[in-house]
C-alpha cells in the first residue's frame, strides 16, 4: 500500500500542518518529513521521488516562497522536470 509522504522544511513545519491537517480533518498522512531548511529540502526531492517510484509512495511537498515565490516556484519545478514530470506548470496556482 502505498505510503503517504509530506516533504516540509523544518520541525516548526512539522507541528503546523499536523495541526492544519487535524482541524480540517485531511486524511492521514504516513510521515511528515523535516529537511532542516529550504536548500537542504529542494536536495532531497530527487531523493525522494527515486525512492517513491520504487516503493509507490505518493509525495507532496510544502516549502516556503514569503521572499521570491517566481523563484522558489522555478526551483521545484526544475527539479521535478529533472526527475521525469514534463508537465509541471510555469506559473503555480
Amino acid at each position: 500500500m502505498a505510503r503517504k509522504i509530506l516533504m516540509v522544511e523544518g520541525t516548526n513545519d512539522v507541528h503546523v500542518l499536523k495541526h492544519i491537517c487535524g482541524t480540517h480533518k485531511i486524511p492521514h498522512l504516513d510521515k511528515v518529513k523535516p529537511h532542516g531548511g529550504a536548500d537542504c529540502l529542494l536536495a532531497a526531492i530527487p531523493v525522494q521521488i527515486d525512492l517513491s517510484k520504487e516503493k509507490g509512495d505518493v509525495v507532496g511537498i510544502v516549502i516556503d516562497a514569503d521572499e521570491d515565490l517566481g523563484a522558489r516556484w522555478q526551483s521545484v519545478r526544475d527539479i521535478l522536470t529533472k526527475s521525469g514530470y514534463p508537465n509541471v506548470p510555469q506559473r503555480p496556482d
